[in-house]
């Protein structure tokens, strides 16, 4: 399986999960992969240095701990890049990606967004919740994550295309009403809602996501 296949299968699979908290952690592996998989688009790293695998010594035994290592210092250094200090993005961008990156860590290091929940029972005011109930507020937390997600990755389709066989003209034009949607949709959180994240997200994909429906995957 491709790559940007996988990922679709990651963001799918993110809808089956029954909650949206469990399936708001999902996202963020989604996400990251998305950024990384742009990044070596661009030229701005590898998919050799994304996995941390040395493609020239490959008679060598391979070093895991050495692996893991390399991997998350090439992720690092694409993050700082793509969507921290060193992308040239602005204090708005850059502050609204912090935002969404802390609530990602939030759920995915400790459940902290999930153990609101159990916030009367630490009390000794209700009972243990067992089951998921349904929560506006976490719903509308997953869907304008997913939409963001979505976005990026819808982004990433165009580039799947060998240069010598693109998409048919219809389809074309379908991606482009769809990616026209997206940042609609995205930028409604600052038209409709006032919160500044929409309008800040959406330059992002902008600056940083650059492909078209004209982009080709680079052979």
């Amino acid at each position: 399986m491709s790559r940007p296949g996988f990922i679709w299968t990651q963001i799918c699979c993110s809808n089956l999960v029954g909650h949206p908290l469990p399936a708001f952690t999902t996202l963020r592996k989604v996400f990251d992969d998305c950024v990384l998989t742009f990044a070596a688009l661009q030229k701005i790293t590898d998919f050799h240095k994304i996995e941390g695998i040395d493609p020239i010594n490959t008679d060598k035994p391979i070093d895991l701990v050495a692996v893991e290592k390399a991997r998350k210092n090439n992720e690092f250094d694409v993050g700082k890049l793509m969507t921290r200090s060193g992308s040239d993005l602005g204090t708005d961008v850059t502050g609204a990606l912090a935002m969404i990156d802390a609530l990602y860590d939030f759920e995915v290091h400790g459940s902290r967004l999930s153990l609101t929940h159990a916030a009367d029972y630490m009390k000794g005011k209700g009972a243990s919740p067992v089951l998921p109930t349904f929560e506006e507020r976490d719903f509308a937390l997953l869907m304008n994550r997913y939409n963001e997600v979505a976005w990026s990755l819808h982004r990433l389709v165009p580039a799947m295309q060998p240069p010598d066989a693109p998409m048919p003209t219809d389809w074309a034009d379908l991606w482009t009403l769809v990616d026209e949607s997206f940042d609609i949709v995205v930028r409604s959180l600052t038209e409709q809602l006032g919160k500044k994240v929409g309008d800040a997200y959406a330059d992002f994909m902008k600056v940083k996501f650059p492909f078209t429906v004209k982009s080709t995957f680079p052979l």
